[in-house]
């Protein structure tokens, strides 16, 4: 597979857009889930009510059906471990995604997570872990890259260190971003990504689409905390991709989406030809 991206690492705007036909799992240096066997390569985090369902699924039978409940935190991710793979550094990434219209345009949720250690050159607190987000946008579900750090073992508790960064495309209060970067409902749509985390770098497709606007390179357009200076600093590496749902405010509604065919290479992912949904079915505990 050609690597259409060679020329975009510095040059973000040059992005191609991504968008073939493509079998699954064609190179031997791929991750592939299709959630269509009962050997699958990865797990429910911690609380995660995710289960495999027949409800509905963009190839095969099968496909992760998750529920975000609303009212307040709450995460139900699947994890994919990326310590010690190809893909811990630097990889392309694509998943299906159908999102349910309940509930539109309502508080944000993480859909995509790519996390791993801080380094000590970023000056967090030994114990901190850097997240890399493709995060959803309630005014208008409309994807918007995040950056955030936050201690996750216990020698870290209390110590304090905070980012919160974003980097959205162009909207309004009164003026919605372009179509592009907004999520469609009740169809499936592919999801693509790109991540460097030794250029610190970060970059999205929507159905095939670059999404320029939210591309980073080491820094967006803001942070609620500075401890960073705005900076957004990758992890060492990536010890985990997570995908799925987490929610934050307390009033978060109920959302609720089904996931297909994640795929992960060294070289760009092109999205499949999108076929109709299939529905149907049950969900399998």
């Amino acid at each position: 597979m050609r690597n259409l991206f060679s020329f975009a690492l510095f040059l973000p705007v040059l992005i191609p857009s991504l968008t073939a036909a493509a079998s699954t799992c064609p190179l031997e240096n791929m991750f592939c889930e299709s959630f269509e066997t009962s050997s699958i390569t990865g797990s429910y985090d911690g609380s995660s009510e995710a289960k495999i369902s027949t409800v509905r699924a963009y190839d095969g039978k099968h496909a992760l059906h998750v529920v975000g409940a609303g009212g307040g935190y709450n995460r139900q991710f699947f994890k994919v471990p990326l310590s010690e793979t190809p893909f811990a550094k630097r990889h392309f990434g694509r998943a299906m995604v159908w999102l349910s219209d309940r509930n539109a345009a309502d508080a944000d949720f993480t859909l995509l997570q790519l996390a791993g250690p801080a380094t000590t050159q970023s000056g967090a607190p030994e114990g901190f872990e850097v997240a890399l987000r493709g995060r959803v946008d309630g005014r208008y579900d409309h994807l918007f890259s995040n950056y955030d750090t936050y201690p996750v073992t216990d020698n870290s508790a209390g110590k304090k260190w905070s980012t919160d960064c974003w980097q959205h495309p162009a909207f309004s209060d009164t003026k919605p971003p372009a179509s592009t970067y907004r999520v469609p409902k009740n169809q499936w749509f592919c999801l693509a990504w790109f991540v460097d985390v030794e250029r610190d770098n970060l970059a999205f497709w929507l159905d095939g689409k670059p999404l320029e606007e939210i591309t980073v390179n080491g820094k967006g357009q803001g942070c609620v905390a500075h401890s960073q200076a705005d900076k957004w600093l990758a992890p060492s590496e990536l010890t985990y991709l997570g995908i799925g749902i987490e929610q934050y405010q307390k009033t978060a509604k109920r959302r609720e989406l089904f996931i297909d065919d994640i795929a992960l290479s060294q070289s760009p992912v092109p999205c499949p030809v999108l076929q109709a949904p299939m529905a149907g079915g049950e969900v399998v505990h």
